[in-house]
């Protein structure tokens, strides 16, 4: 009983064994790997010059929207503090006016939050349209940049974070500034492909 036992289960472990030594044989070589911080491309001094460039003309694009919404903003705060303060006023406004001037907050409310959707719509549109080729073009260097540092994949430890996902980083495999500064080099030498 005892060799029919054994025979079975080396039955059955001999082809799991065969299976495990044959995916050993499989695995690709040692990956190494970098990380990248995106959210460091936008910063105005160390960030990624094309990508601060668009940023700067997004801002002087929309700044007309930005300032006619603070205005806005700065209307309806007026007409609620002044209904706030006409609460302990000495002669407070009659009803018909109080009312006038809600009415007034409320329509200015109802314009501020359209005006700033449409905006933000409008916003996101055409940074869209500005960004794609510069972000085309960063996924080309990126994959030039990998190939040289012999880089078989990189990730962005900031989409982790927002995922909560716990990472160390070795500081040898942190490519942020690097690619930065190999990007903004590779611009200032004209190396950069046009993506079509």
């Amino acid at each position: 009983m005892k060799k029919v036992g054994l025979i079975g289960i080396l039955m059955i472990l001999g082809p799991l064994l065969a299976l495990n030594a044959a995916a050993q044989e499989s695995l690709p070589p040692e990956s190494n790997i970098g990380f990248l911080n995106l959210e460091a491309f936008y910063q105005t001094n160390t960030g990624i010059n094309r990508i601060v460039n668009v940023m700067k003309a997004l801002d002087a694009e929309f700044k007309s929207d930005y300032d006619n919404l603070e205005s806005l903003k700065n209307r309806i705060a007026a007409i609620e503090q002044e209904l706030r303060n006409d609460q302990n006023a000495a002669v407070p406004l009659k009803p018909a006016e109080r009312q006038q001037k809600a009415d007034e907050a409320s329509r200015l409310q109802l314009e501020f939050n359209y005006k700033k959707e449409a905006s933000q719509a409008n916003y996101t549109r055409r940074e869209q349209q500005m960004m794609a080729p510069i972000l085309q073009d960063i996924e080309v260097a990126l994959g030039e940049f990998a190939k040289q540092k012999g880089l078989t994949l990189v990730l962005d430890t900031r989409n982790m974070s927002e995922a909560q996902v716990l990472v160390f980083v070795e500081p040898a495999n942190e490519i942020t500034e690097e690619f930065i500064g190999f990007y903004n080099a590779r611009q200032k030498t004209g190396a950069a492909k046009t993506p079509e």
